[in-house]
C-alpha cells in the first residue's frame, strides 16, 4: 500500500493521538486534523488529502453532513468513524458516499484495511467513470461520423436525383427541338445563368412545360 495523505477529524484528543499513532507506524503521512466538523470541511477542502477518517459524532457539524459538504467539491474517499452501532448512521453514510465504515475501538488491522479497501474502491470508481468518458467521447466521435456520412449520401442521392432530371430536360429539348445533346446541356446552362437560378429549377420548368403543353 503506498503512502498516502490521510486527514483525521476527531473530537477526542485521546482517540486522535492514538489514530495518528497508528498512521505513523502504517507509514502514512498525516496532513492535518480537526476536532469539529466545520473546521474538518474548511481545512480537507484547502489540503486536498487522499482520503479522510473522521468521527460521525463531532461539534459543530456531524461527520456525515461534513462527509456531504466535502463530496459537494472534493472527490476523495472518507471513511467515518464511530463509538456505536447506528442503522441510520449508516444509511446516512452510505447515501453521503462514504467508501468505508469503521466502528470504535479500531487497532491498526482495521485501520489499514479500512484504507486500503476505500482508496481501492475510489481508484476503481475513478477508472470507471474515466472509462465512461472515453467510451462517451468514442460515442459522440461515432455520432458525428454517422452524421458526416448521412449529409455525403443526402447530397449524393440529391445529385443524381438532380442528374436525372437534367437529362430528362435534355432528352425533351433533343427530341422536341432537334438540339443535339451539346446544344440542349448549353441551353440549360445559358438559361441558369440569366434567369440566376439553377440548372436544375430550368430543366424542371422544362419538364413541366412539356408534360402541361406538349409542346
Amino acid at each position: 500500500m503506498e503512502n498516502l495523505r490521510v486527514f483525521i477529524a476527531e473530537d477526542d484528543p485521546v482517540v486522535l493521538m492514538g489514530c495518528k499513532s497508528m498512521l505513523r507506524i502504517l507509514k502514512h503521512t498525516i496532513c492535518g486534523s480537526a476536532m469539529d466538523g466545520n473546521s474538518t470541511v474548511r481545512d480537507v477542502l484547502q489540503l486536498k488529502p487522499d482520503i479522510v477518517i473522521m468521527d460521525i459524532n463531532m461539534p459543530g457539524c456531524d461527520g456525515i453532513t461534513a462527509a456531504d459538504q466535502i463530496k459537494e467539491k472534493l472527490d476523495i474517499p472518507i471513511i467515518l468513524v464511530t463509538g456505536y452501532h447506528n442503522e441510520t448512521f449508516i444509511s446516512r453514510s452510505t447515501k453521503s458516499g462514504v467508501y468505508y465504515y469503521l466502528q470504535k475501538p479500531i487497532d491498526e488491522y482495521d485501520l489499514q484495511s479500512a484504507i486500503s479497501i476505500s482508496y481501492a474502491r475510489h481508484q476503481d470508481s475513478l477508472n470507471l467513470r474515466q472509462n465512461l468518458n472515453e467510451a462517451n467521447n468514442k460515442l459522440e466521435n461515432i455520432h458525428e461520423e454517422l452524421h458526416e456520412v448521412k449529409k455525403e449520401l443526402d447530397l449524393t442521392k440529391q445529385a443524381l436525383s438532380d442528374r436525372k432530371i437534367i437529362e430528362r430536360a435534355k432528352g425533351v429539348l433533343i427530341d422536341k427541338f432537334g438540339m443535339s445533346e451539346k446544344a440542349a446541356m448549353k441551353y440549360l446552362q445559358n438559361t441558369s445563368q440569366k434567369k440566376n437560378i439553377k440548372i436544375t429549377a430550368v430543366a424542371q420548368d422544362i419538364l413541366r412545360a412539356d408534360k402541361e403543353f406538349d409542346f
